[in-house]
This record gives C-alpha cells, sequence and structure tokens, in this order.
C-alpha cells in the first residue's frame, strides 16, 4: 500500500464540504480517502459530483474548476489562470480564490506558483509557511511520480 506525504482531513454531511491536508505521511486507506487520491491521481474518475460548490463564488468556480483541468504533472502560474478564464491581470484574485480553496487535491491549488517560478504559497493546516511550502513541493513532485 502506498504511503503519502500527507494525510487527508475530509468534512462531509449530505456532501463533502471540505478537505484539508496536514503534513503527516498517512495511508489514505479508508474509502472516501481512496476515493479523493482516485479523483486526484485520474481525472477521468469525477468526485465533484459529491462536493457542494454551490456556495461558491462564481469566480472562484471558474479558478478551481480550471485548475482541476491541468494535467497531473503539469504547473501553471497565477497570472496564466487569470488569462485564461478572461480575467486577466487578476493574479492576485486568482491567488485568493486559491487561498480558500475547500477542497484540496480534488482542485490542486499546490499546482499554480509564481510567475518567477518559486512555489508561492499553500493554504493547508500546518504550523508553518515553511512546512506548507514543502508538502507543496512533495505533492508535486508525488504528482511527476505519477504521470
Amino acid at each position: 500500500m502506498t504511503t503519502f506525504p500527507f494525510t487527508l482531513n475530509i468534512q462531509k454531511k449530505d456532501k463533502i464540504t471540505s478537505i484539508a491536508l496536514t503534513p503527516f505521511p498517512s495511508k489514505c486507506d479508508s474509502e472516501l480517502e481512496k476515493a479523493v487520491i482516485k479523483a486526484w491521481l485520474n481525472k477521468h474518475d469525477d468526485i465533484t459530483q459529491l462536493i457542494d460548490l454551490e456556495t461558491l463564488p462564481d469566480f472562484q468556480k471558474k479558478v478551481l474548476t480550471y485548475v482541476r483541468s491541468l494535467p497531473l504533472s503539469e504547473t501553471t502560474t497565477y497570472g496564466e489562470i487569470a488569462t485564461k478564464i478572461g480575467h486577466p491581470g487578476a493574479a492576485r484574485a486568482v491567488g485568493s480564490a486559491l487561498a480558500n480553496n475547500p477542497y484540496l487535491l480534488i482542485f490542486p491549488c499546490h499546482k499554480v506558483i509564481k510567475s518567477d517560478g518559486s512555489l508561492g504559497n499553500f493554504s493547508c493546516k500546518t504550523p508553518s509557511r515553511s512546512t506548507a511550502l514543502k508538502l507543496k513541493q512533495a505533492l508535486i513532485d508525488y504528482e511527476r511520480t505519477q504521470s
């Protein structure tokens, strides 16, 4: 069984209300965790029907939808997303939308980096920014081994 560089924290009512990550290695072996991992690694397995997107603003939905469409090991920048979704110059707004992403991995905001190639930020439950960035890099590196 694979060990992942994170632990999933999934909140669920009728639908999934949030997916968070913490930087502690885990096997992610519950059925729901397996479904989230499968949806992350295989885009054709669509878990989004189990997610409640209705409460999210339209701009954030556009950003998250675009990020979900990226190939597994590909990264992009905040500015590229802004341009692709029809809002050139809105890189900071894209960053805000991603910083408030309630569904980490399903909408893989870790794939978004700064225009200078540095990691930027990563909003996950970690004790420090450096720990969050190590987790972001670990996710990017893991995806590269899977494609």
